[in-house]
């Protein structure tokens, strides 16, 4: 199996999660079925999944992968590492995925037990909500244990904070 077919068979077995692609099944599909809706839903789901692969290459690890493909079913506007210049410290930030003005961490343990890390995080989501953002940090273990209520407590922050929340 070469790089490409893993990275498919790796992508499809995420996506059987996915309950909108379950939908989309063409043996479902009788001969009274709109073409040209069948058309369209076809050429719907190349895009989403081609926006799916673009934004999974740049995830870093299968907890990044896992809980981004969870979200962008819901969100399709989720993006994965956007880089942020802050001027006054010269720095630069990375985000995991970010959703609108929602920056979204996936953190693993050592976030929690390095202090060095720790303030690092502290002096990240400072130069986030300086700038507007709001923070969501999540574990490596919460994404994996959690992996179908991803989009549900994140879609449950968005909708009780809409007011706080743009572009989405």
């Amino acid at each position: 199996m070469n790089e490409d077919q893993f990275k498919e068979k790796k992508i499809t077995d995420y996506l059987k999660y996915i309950p909108r692609l379950k939908t989309i099944n063409l043996e479902n599909y009788t001969e009274r079925i709109n073409q040209k809706k069948l058309i369209h839903l076809i050429e719907e789901e190349k895009a989403f999944r081609k926006n799916l692969y673009k934004e999974l290459d740049k995830c870093e690890t299968p907890y990044q992968e896992l809980a981004f493909i969870r979200l962008f079913e819901f969100f399709p506007t989720a993006r994965v590492e956007k880089w942020f210049w802050d001027k006054d410290n010269r720095k630069r930030w990375r985000t995991d995925i970010i959703i609108g003005n929602v920056v979204i961490e996936i953190d693993g343990s050592h976030h929690r037990f390095d202090d060095d890390q720790f303030n690092k995080d502290e002096e990240k989501d400072s130069f986030f909500f300086r700038k507007g953002y709001t923070v969501i940090r999540k574990s490596n273990n919460w994404v994996m244990n959690h992996f179908k209520e991803v989009p549900k407590e994140i879609a449950l922050f968005l909708n009780n904070n809409r007011e706080k929340i743009k572009k989405i």
